[in-house]
């Protein structure tokens, strides 16, 4: 399995997006493992041209499975909006290439307005926030203040590893996960993409999405 890491050092607008969809026509899997929906990556392809929020930019792939990791900031109501919008352009999004762990938690609606009142507050000395809330939310995942989504839905802990689907059999618990491998690729020959992710962050269950993200 050969993996690749794509990590920004600056404030944005380096085009992690757009390398992170070129990179993919040579991977199998894209990860996101961290951040939200505050900045855009910007990606133009044969598709469109598209500005994503939280979405992987692997999405637009046929045969690439995406998945949206315990370190995001999960912001449900934006990214059911995100996948209406991105589904529009003519690309599919169903739970065989986009998945959710379970252990992702929630950015909420108060969040947003903690970002806007802390901005209101420093006046001249703001930071130029784009008030979705993203402070706020890490300052309370830290905290352990957080609800991860498995605890929104009603499941049981998640106890399984990385993409164990309760929906598809092809994705198997424990050791030697599996994931639906591309039309003529070797067998054995399995590949990742991780962007702004450390492959040791892998969450344990995931959600398909998007119709999990609607039972909250």
């Amino acid at each position: 399995m050969s993996n690749c890491a794509i990590v920004g050092i600056n404030w944005g607008d380096e085009g992690k997006g757009r390398m992170v969809d070129y990179l993919t026509q040579q991977y199998d899997v894209v990860v996101r493992y961290q951040g939200g929906g505050n900045a855009g990556h910007t990606v133009i392809n044969e598709k469109g041209k598209f500005a994503l929020h939280l979405l992987p930019s692997g999405i637009f792939r046929s045969g690439v499975m995406n998945i949206l990791g315990n370190g995001v900031a999960l912001d449900c109501e934006n990214l059911l909006k995100e996948i209406d919008t991105v589904r529009q352009g003519g690309v599919d999004i169903t739970p065989e290439n986009l998945l959710v762990s379970e252990r992702a938690s929630l950015l909420l609606p108060w969040h947003r307005e903690l970002d806007a009142l802390e901005e209101q507050r420093l006046k001249d000395k703001k930071y130029g926030s784009t008030k979705q809330g993203i402070a706020p939310f890490y300052s309370d995942k830290y905290q352990k203040k957080t609800k991860t989504l498995w605890k929104a839905s009603s499941r049981r802990p998640p106890t399984t590893t990385l993409c164990s689907s309760p929906t598809s059999a092809r994705f198997t618990s424990s050791k030697g996960t599996k994931f639906p491998r591309r039309p003529g690729t070797p067998a054995g020959a399995r590949s990742s993409i991780f962007c702004n992710s450390i492959p040791a962050k892998r969450s344990r269950r995931s959600f398909p999405c998007p119709n999990a993200a609607k039972a909250i």
